[in-house]
């Protein structure tokens, strides 16, 4: 009897959930996936229209046609699944009332006063467990089943390719699906779906939906629904491959697309687009409001999606090839620039010229989606063929766009070729010197150029560096400064707290650019890493480990070791044969310690000295229009208060001599009598007192030498 009792109860429940009208044929009972974004957009965080309380739409897409009928087709007893921010699904609420079409849009968004679709939802209960919708999709046990929905049902939220659809605001959820997630919620919650009665789901035919229309996504910039056709499967994407095309032939060959914006972490780490919006204007202050960056840099990380196409563009009016999006968006810290990723692979590379009247958006990133003439044209150029059967929204305009973003931008030097001469373009050295010291850097891999202030040590480092490399090309230059607090996590590696009150590893300047050198390692090209102030830093402090790896005969993969915080035993590190560093070392300051023996023994030691005598400092002064009279004051004062200063061998001595680069003027400045004098005045001067600090009357004496 009992048995009977139960069986009579599923019979009615099915019948009343799949039982139609005479009239209208219409279904009692349907479920839905609302798909949505909460993040960034206040009207569905609390109020009348938040999550769970309401569902709502225009009444038209932007381009009037009624893309948001299905509003119309829910009722009461419904069941709505809320899907936000593209992740996941976070809860279950049942529709209490049918559509209001008398309502307007709510304040502060794009719909704000525009008719609406209203649907009150009830008893909006949270997922204990969120159901991770990319987990879902790439599953491989519901791979078969899910290909079966998708092919029997057009108005679902992911397409035949497993991805999210672009669009679809309101879909079906047929019983098919439904089976799977409660299946998902059981095994890691053990408790079942809200307000699914899961013995009548069991019994559910697995039948194909009525509907085939597919709707507007809600639009994430404030709005209600974006102009984007959910007819589409892909999306198309114009994507600058820096000035003048300059990172092609990289992304081309490592199959990527990167974008910038240094100091930026992982961009999922931000919540919202005003988040990410505010951190840039905070690494790149007064420089815009930083909101179109901001869009595109959220745009990349979420919103370009696998088997989209990329057509790689330089300029406005130039396309370089296109490809498919293989990749989801990956932040890689260990690249020097562009951490921002994705995988992408190139189907055609060359140069075609997109017509005047047709030129590109300038901007970075530009979803060219909906402008149905522009794909066209821009496919045909480089020979993409669209897929048959592909709708686009009619558009009225090519999307030129005046917005301008640097997303890709790193700070550009024109590179020029550097041999010995150029090298040596400005500096007051000997030939034979610069050879030496060049010399000493290619055998011993590590110099330190000393010497007291102004006789030119950084000046010198980067022409050595240049001189090396045979070009001024900063990514093969990197150059820093220690100081007291520097540490082996500024300089290596170490975990850094994340705006999500995380902390992750990351890796150090150093550690970087030895990455960045291995990379090259093969083909011999050399790379310099610059120190300022070398022996200002705790040195063992901040080498730790490396202190051995510098050594000459320790480079290469040969001698690579676990570093201090390797997360695993097989991760190891190592200092490349092709990668060279040059410290600098101010001999006068009191405040330095000695520098480390360990670290004295692996470097070459250079002294530089002032160079007042030179011919080339006295051509310098009569090149920069210096009448005789004052270059022959110069050198003399000078050459006298140094042999004073190196005389007092008690308190100073030749390490504390002054440089000629005092009395080098700059931008175009002519020497005179008054330059003279100020010089003097604000710089020698004030050095001299903080050299004789106990000595008033050597002060005097030396001050009116060289004033005389």
């Amino acid at each position: 009897m009992v048995i009977i009792l139960a069986g009579l109860l599923v019979w009615m429940k099915l019948h009343i959930l799949t039982a139609s009208t005479p009239a209208s044929g219409e279904k009692i009972m349907q479920f839905w996936v609302e798909k949505t974004y909460v993040a960034d957009r206040p009207d569905r965080q609390q109020g009348e229209f938040a999550l769970g309380s309401a569902l709502w739409s225009p009444h038209a897409g932007s381009d009037g046609r009624d893309t948001y009928r299905l509003m119309r087709d829910v009722k009461p007893g419904d069941i709505v699944f809320h899907f936000i921010d593209k992740k996941e699904i976070v809860g279950v609420s049942v529709v209490m009332k049918k559509y209001d079409d008398s309502l307007v849009g709510p304040k502060q968004t794009e719909w704000e006063g525009k008719p609406i679709y209203f649907i009150r939802l009830k008893n909006y209960t949270k997922l204990a467990h969120p159901i991770n919708i990319t987990a879902f999709l790439d599953a491989d046990q519901y791979r078969a089943e899910l290909l079966k929905i998708v092919g029997s049902h057009d108005s679902i939220f992911f397409t035949r390719h497993l991805k999210l659809r672009q669009g679809a605001y309101l879909t079906i959820a047929p019983p098919e699906l439904l089976k799977i997630w409660e299946e998902m919620n059981f095994q890691q919650t053990g408790n079942h779906l809200p307000h699914i009665d899961t013995q009548l789901l069991a019994t559910l035919p697995n039948a194909s939906s009525p509907h085939s229309t597919l709707q507007e996504i809600p639009s994430e910039t404030g709005g209600s629904a974006a102009d984007e056709p959910a007819t589409l499967d892909r999306h198309y994407w114009t994507f600058s491959v820096g000035r003048d095309g300059e990172h092609w032939e990289e992304f081309y060959t490592n199959g990527i697309i990167a974008i910038g914006w240094e100091g930026t972490s992982d961009l999922r780490g931000f919540k919202t687009k005003e988040e990410l919006r505010i951190k840039l204007v905070e690494l790149f202050p007064n420089d815009s409001d930083k909101k179109n960056d901001a869009h595109a840099c959220w745009q990349f990380a979420h919103e370009i999606q696998k088997g989209d196409i990329i057509f790689a563009k330089q300029g406005q009016t130039k396309l370089l090839g296109y490809g498919v999006v293989e990749g989801d968006y990956e932040f890689e810290p260990r690249r020097e620039y562009f951490k921002h990723v994705r995988k992408v692979k190139w189907l055609a590379k060359g140069k075609w010229e997109m017509p005047e009247d047709s030129k590109m958006a300038v901007k970075t990133l530009t979803d060219v989606t909906q402008y149905a003439e522009f794909v066209t044209l821009i496919a045909n150029k480089v020979g993409l063929q669209l897929k048959a059967g592909e709708e686009f929204p009619e558009s009225a305009s090519i999307p030129t766009g005046g917005e301008v973003d640097d997303t890709e931008i790193a700070p550009q030097v024109e590179i020029e070729h550097y041999d010995k001469s150029k090298a040596m373009d400005g500096l007051f050295l000997a030939g034979t010197q610069f050879d030496e010291m060049l010399e000493a850097l290619k055998e011993k891999k590590n110099v330190v150029l000393q010497g007291a202030p102004g006789v030119g040590k950084t000046f010198v480092a980067k022409r050595l560096a240049y001189a090396l490399i045979e070009s001024n090309d900063q990514r093969q230059v990197e150059m820093i400064q220690f100081h007291q607090s520097y540490s082996y996590e500024d300089f290596i590696q170490g975990f850094r707290p994340t705006p999500n009150g995380h902390f992750d590893l990351k890796f150090g300047i150093f550690y970087q650019f030895c990455r960045r050198a291995q990379r090259d390692e093969a083909a011999k090209k050399p790379y310099v890493f610059i120190i300022d102030e070398i022996n200002r830093g705790n040195l063992s402090k901040i080498f730790g480990e490396l202190m051995m790896l510098i050594e000459p005969d320790k480079r290469g993969k040969e001698h690579a070791i676990q570093l201090a915080y390797s997360q695993n035993a097989g991760e190891r590190f190592y200092i490349p044969e092709n990668l060279h560093l040059i410290g600098m070392m101010n001999t006068a300051d009191r405040s330095l310690a000695m520098v480390d023996y360990a670290l004295r023994r692996r470097f070459r030691f250079i002294t530089l000295r002032p160079e007042f005598s030179s011919d080339a400092f006295g051509k310098f002064l009569t090149t920069a229009s210096a009448a005789p009279e004052l270059t022959k004051k110069i050198v003399n004062r000078m050459n006298a208060l140094n042999e004073v200063i190196s005389a007092d061998a008690k308190n100073l001595g030749p390490g504390y001599q002054i440089g000629h680069s005092y009395f080098c003027p700059r931008n175009g400045m002519k020497p005179s009598e008054d330059w003279y004098r100020r010089v003097i005045e604000s710089e020698i001067v004030p050095l001299i007192q903080e050299y004789w600090f106990d000595n008033e009357q050597k002060v005097k004496e030396q001050r009116s030498a060289l004033l005389a």
